[in-house]
């Protein structure tokens, strides 16, 4: 076990690796529209990105978040993607397309009706398991003076797939991202 362990750690150190921090702005648009809305719908997103060979371009990313749009919904989603590195890691300044997928945890924040014996009652809307795809553009710049630190900002295109037992019209969102990245060091065993 305690070979194992070592292993883990070797491997770990022998990565790229990177925890990226994002302050959200979610919109329910199409993506040609209006720049974004005069009220602020906010988001947090955490990505851990790594890759193991620093000569190849892809990057994984794992991501938690959570999202607020006061007239539609509260989100939390998890998610697993990958970005491609246009510029190599160690520039100065970085283009990263990406995409992702995974989970996420709806609840509407509409008032909801229950039908109990034949009266509607108000009740809250419960929460519902749904799924996730998403598209991404992210630019960012290193701070000078810090090696490790690169301020950026993106643009997320996103569907979620509908909780409904018909066929209906599913609207995109966009999320307008800045962001905050620390590199870490990668040591070479």
């Amino acid at each position: 076990m305690l070979l194992g362990l070592f292993f883990l750690a070797q491997q770990a150190t022998a990565q790229k690796r990177a925890l990226e921090i994002s302050l959200l702005h979610t919109q329910t648009t199409l993506p040609w529209k209006k720049l974004p809305a005069h009220s602020l719908h906010p988001g947090l997103k955490l990505s851990y990105l790594s890759k193991k060979n620093p000569s190849k371009h892809w990057v994984r990313e794992v991501q938690v978040g959570y999202l607020y749009h006061s007239e539609l919904f509260k989100i939390a989603h998890a998610g697993y993607g990958f970005r491609y590195e246009l510029f190599r890691q160690n520039n100065s300044f970085q283009l990263q397309p990406g995409f992702s997928i995974g989970p996420i945890l709806e609840r509407p924040v509409a008032t909801a009706f229950e039908n109990n014996n034949g009266e509607w009652e108000q009740t809250r809307a419960a929460w519902q398991l749904k799924g996730f795809a998403s598209l991404m553009l992210k630019a960012s710049y290193q701070m000078p003076g810090c090696d490790n630190l690169h301020v950026g900002a993106g643009i997320s295109v996103w569907v979620q797939a509908p909780y409904v037992a018909q066929l209906t019209t599913i609207l995109p969102h966009r999320n307008y991202e800045i962001a905050l990245r620390y590199n870490f060091k990668t040591k070479n065993l």
